[in-house]
């Protein structure tokens, strides 16, 4: 991502203090990357009893999408998609969990 940043001619803000870093298995990367990738791909709609934040879930679509651009082989999609999934699902009870803090 910092090589994006840089060809874009955009400086990436400081880490945060007290901001850990965090070392990814081999294994791991290609869906951490898309995930990244897809950040902006979030589906979202008025607050609910389901969706506290608004926020309920990637668009899958968007995600295979810039899937097919980016990663190594379209064989790998669906084992990759399915590590993204378990990465969306932490997402949202984090993003639930402060809307709720939020709300208090």
């Amino acid at each position: 991502m910092l090589s994006d940043a840089q060809a874009l001619g955009l400086e990436p803000p400081e880490p945060e203090e007290g901001a850990e870093d965090y070392g990814v298995w081999a294994e791991n990367l290609a869906a951490g990357e898309l995930f990244l990738r897809c950040s902006t791909q979030w589906r979202s709609g008025e607050p609910s009893a389901l969706a506290p934040a608004g926020v309920y879930g990637l668009d899958y679509e968007a995600v295979l999408s810039v899937g097919r651009l980016y990663l190594p082989a379209e064989s790998e999609m669906r084992d990759i998609l399915e590590e993204v999934q378990i990465m969306e699902r932490r997402a949202l009870e984090l993003i639930y969990e402060h809307a709720k803090r939020e709300r208090s």
